[in-house]
């Protein structure tokens, strides 16, 4: 659909499914550009019959086929549909043909499984909530915040009251070109398996990335997919304003809760932190953790891990009931 305006589609359980292999950017559902579009109770099933968490599901030739697409539209609502076995994501929202900014796009109440590449992505979005979705079997990571381009923008997202399952790579990845992104919100999540890592952040230039929030998620925190050399399950580069609190972290394995390199202004309740080239002595005894944790913001207490030599790197570590960060 191309610039079309106070559209409603009533899918009533009805099925959009892909018979052929197609080529890289056949999407089920397109919404370039236009305004004020609900689409509501449609399913769509892809041609992917590898899709899910392994890495075979990932075929980079098609992974633009998407179930929807929302390309420069604003006031989208995407509610009570569900998607399966495609090759690309299960949502994608970026931009429009001349670069314009997807806004107000909403996905609710929605059912998705077995991708073949991200479960969710923005690159370029602003005033995006993605709330009360179930969303699970992903290739590579359940939610992607990533701009392909520094004109690009992900403001104002907020990831709220899903139930998510297992995914390869990262339940929340952030990378991608040094690109406006800040106002991000992740709260009331709960994952019923795990993910190859948590939440990953990072960016090697350009403006700061944040504020961030991540309050009253349910979390299972894996260490089998790493980038960058991250070490930490929130891990955190050219970031500012970070809150984290009142979660509940299951560790599965040995890791940094919180890794922070090169940040500025505040992070973890409140605390001041600013990075600064250190390296403290490798002893594995900071580094064991609980298996079960209880994160949230408290009294300050002082817990460096052993970082890489030579890099801005700040970590911190947690006690079993609470952790706060000082002092850099």
């Amino acid at each position: 659909m191309r610039e079309k305006h106070h559209v409603r589609i009533e899918g009533n359980g009805a099925v959009l499914k892909a018979f052929s292999l197609g080529d890289r950017n056949r999407a089920q559902l397109v919404l370039q550009g236009g305004s004020d579009i609900t689409v509501h109770n449609l399913v769509v099933r892809g041609a992917n019959p590898a899709a899910g968490a392994s890495r075979s599901a990932y075929q980079p030739e098609l992974e633009a086929q998407h179930a929807f697409s929302v390309s420069g539209a604003t006031d989208v609502v995407l509610d009570d549909v569900q998607a399966y076995d495609v090759y690309g994501d299960f949502v994608y929202i970026g931009s429009g043909p001349r670069g314009e900014t997807s806004r107000n796009v909403t996905v609710s109440n929605s059912e998705f499984s077995r991708s073949g590449r991200q479960g969710i992505s923005v690159t370029n979005g602003v005033n995006v909530t993605i709330k009360g979705n179930k969303i699970g079997e992903v290739a590579r990571s359940l939610f992607d915040i990533e701009p392909n381009d520094p004109a690009q923008q992900a403001r104002s997202i907020h990831i709220i009251g899903n139930t998510t399952g297992a995914a390869v790579n990262f339940w929340l990845a952030d990378k991608g070109a040094p690109a406006s992104i800040g106002d991000i919100e992740i709260s009331g999540n709960r994952m019923t398996a795990a993910t190859g890592g948590l939440f990953f952040v990072f960016v090697d230039s350009g403006a700061y990335r944040g504020p961030f929030l991540f309050e009253n998620n349910d979390l299972i925190a894996n260490n089998k997919v790493m980038d960058e050399g991250s070490k930490g399950a929130f891990f955190f580069t050219h970031a500012e304003n970070i809150t984290i609190r009142n979660n509940t972290v299951h560790f599965e394995g040995t890791m940094p809760a919180v890794e922070l390199r090169e940040l500025t202004s505040r992070a973890s309740g409140g605390e001041h932190l600013q990075g600064r080239r250190e390296h403290h002595p490798r002893d594995r005894r900071q580094q064991r953790l609980p298996r079960h944790l209880r994160v949230s913001s408290a009294s300050p207490a002082n817990c460096a891990i052993p970082g890489a030599r030579g890099e801005k790197l700040l970590a911190v570590s947690t006690t079993p009931e609470h952790f706060a960060v000082t002092g850099a």
